[in-house]
């Protein structure tokens, strides 16, 4: 007999290990007293009561071989429940999905959920921070909107004179009011989601 020790996580009796049984001694003779056999090592092994043990499942050595084994093997996103099934475990990690066409994120906080997605590429990632900047300025009023809208031509305007000094620094030519005009699209575009 084996005595695997475990700990209840959403419904689940994950292994965690392996625990050593201590046989009653005292209990393990009387029983053997009652059913009328010997005290024998062999009868001992075979008749034992052991300690009651909390978080504790005693198993036959086989199962507890199995398990001590499956338990080895895990990855980092698996646990191992009692019944010797492999449980998905993303908790902690974050889902990225896509819903009506706009990337959505939510934590995954229950074991055996299995996440759609849990990364996203580089052109997923542009997506989706377009997606949460669109919604945070559906959320401002049109003057606010407005404000940050100037604030980024601001940005940009400064962007576009530092570059023309740079490149007069170093004897080249840099067409500033093109660069401005080009990347002012950009921008006038993103805002035009609330007016």
């Amino acid at each position: 007999m084996k005595a695997i020790k475990y700990t209840e996580i959403d419904g689940y009796k994950i292994v965690v290990g392996k625990q050593n049984l201590q046989i009653d001694a005292v209990k393990t003779q009387n029983k053997l007293k009652e059913i009328g056999q010997s005290i024998t090592p062999e009868n001992i092994k075979k008749f034992a009561i052991y300690f009651p043990m909390s978080n504790c499942a005693i198993v036959e050595d086989e199962k507890g071989i199995e398990l001590e084994s499956k338990l080895e093997n895990l990855n980092s996103n698996q646990k191992l429940d009692l019944s010797g099934q492999i449980i998905p475990d993303y908790r902690h990690s974050t889902e990225y999905k896509k819903v009506n066409g706009k990337w959505t994120e939510r934590k995954i906080d229950k074991l055996g959920e299995i996440p759609e997605k849990t990364e996203l590429n580089e052109t997923e990632k542009q997506e989706y921070y377009k997606d949460i900047e669109r919604e945070a300025l559906s959320k401002l009023t049109p003057e606010e909107i407005e404000e940050r809208k100037e604030s980024e031509l601001d940005a940009l305007a400064r962007e576009a004179v530092l570059k023309k000094q740079v490149a007069e620094l170093r004897g080249k030519t840099f067409d500033e009011v093109k660069y401005f005009n080009e990347k002012k699209v950009d921008i006038e575009k993103k805002y035009e989601v609330k007016k």
